[in-house]
C-alpha cells in the first residue's frame, strides 16, 4: 500500500468514527490527528505496508484512538479539543504504529 493512500484511509476511518459518535474535531485536534497518523505510517516498514495483518492492526488501532477521543465526559460539547486529544493519546500509548 502507498504511504500517502494509507494515511488518507486512516484519517477517513477516524473521521467516520467521530461522525458515527456525533463528534467533531477542533482545528488543532485535526492537525494533531493528521500528524500522529502521518508519523505512525512513516514508522511502518515497507513490509508492514504490504502485510494485511499489519494494515488491519493499524486500522483497528486508529479506531481505538478515535473512540478514546470520543470521551463524552472529557468533551461535553462533543468537540474533540486539543487537550482531549493529548489526554486520550497518553491513555492509549503505546499503540502501534501511532506511539
Amino acid at each position: 500500500m502507498n504511504r500517502d493512500n494509507f494515511k488518507k484511509e486512516l484519517f477517513d476511518i477516524s473521521n467516520n468514527e467521530f461522525r458515527r459518535n456525533g463528534f467533531t474535531l477542533s482545528v488543532e485536534a485535526r492537525m494533531q490527528l493528521r500528524e500522529i497518523i502521518s508519523a505512525g505510517v512513516d514508522r511502518m516498514l515497507y513490509e508492514e505496508l504490504h502485510n494485511d495483518f499489519a494494515l488491519s492492526r493499524a486500522r483497528k488501532n486508529i479506531i481505538v484512538l478515535s473512540r478514546k477521543l470520543c470521551d463524552i465526559e472529557a468533551s461535553p460539547r462533543r468537540i474533540v479539543e486539543n487537550r482531549t486529544f493529548t489526554a486520550a493519546r497518553f491513555k492509549i500509548c503505546p499503540i502501534w504504529p501511532f506511539c
